[in-house]
């Protein structure tokens, strides 16, 4: 485990201390300096191109800024340049892990927010209702056969208070035929009804009313 060390620059050397001892090296020894953006202090590590008192390299922390978190600190890119170092390769290489790491975020986000409107439609009343009207009308189990598996549901649902509207379209499987299936429903007074509600067969493109 690296200590954290006490660091300032004078001129063309880099002054390190442990708070008991210090010891001077040319900022020309500098290798490669490298940060923590993902941590808030942003601690930074420098590595040098031979042994120190300290090490071939040490930590510090940069001063703190209150807006600062997914930049990187102004010192790493003085301490490059000071000590003659070719930023952009180390720059560019940071910056695209950023935009990575943010990246994934970004679509880890939108997957749980798939997932969990997925799952309220599929655990509503109107979803539940229609496959249940599904299998008990013989028109439609003629056509499909059963067992009747049923996909997830996409459209929207608007509730306010004790009423509400639901316009609903899934896929249905069954061992004779599949297709399309489009609900409307409406709530009021806390219960839900199913006001149209129809069967595309993807064989015929005939559609088929279900009994509701």
């Amino acid at each position: 485990c690296v200590s954290l060390k006490r660091v300032r620059i004078d001129g063309t050397t880099m002054y390190i201390s442990n708070y008991l001892n210090e010891c001077a090296v040319p900022l020309s020894d500098i290798d490669r300096v490298s940060e923590q953006r993902w941590i808030n202090t942003h601690p930074i590590t420098v590595y040098f191109r031979s042994q120190t008192p300290f090490g071939d390299h040490i930590k510090f922390m940069p001063k703190i800024r209150i807006f600062g978190f997914f930049s990187s600190h102004p010192i790493v890119a003085e301490l490059r340049q000071l000590s003659g170092q070719r930023e952009s390769i180390e720059t560019v290489k940071s910056t695209l892990r950023t935009w990575a790491l943010c990246g994934l975020a970004v679509i880890g986000f939108f997957i749980i927010l798939f997932a969990a409107v997925s799952t309220a439609l599929k655990n509503s009343d109107a979803y539940q209702m229609t496959v249940r009207a599904l299998n008990s009308d013989s028109e439609i189990v003629q056509i499909l056969g059963q067992p009747i598996s049923t996909g997830d549901p996409s459209g929207s649902i608007n509730i306010s208070g004790s009423d509400g509207k639901a316009s609903l379209y899934f896929n249905v499987q069954g061992p004779k035929g599949s297709g399309m299936v489009y609900v409307k429903a409406t709530k009021s007074l806390g219960q839900w009804k199913i006001d149209e509600a129809v069967l595309k067969d993807s064989k015929s493109g005939k559609r088929v009313d279900i009994a509701k």
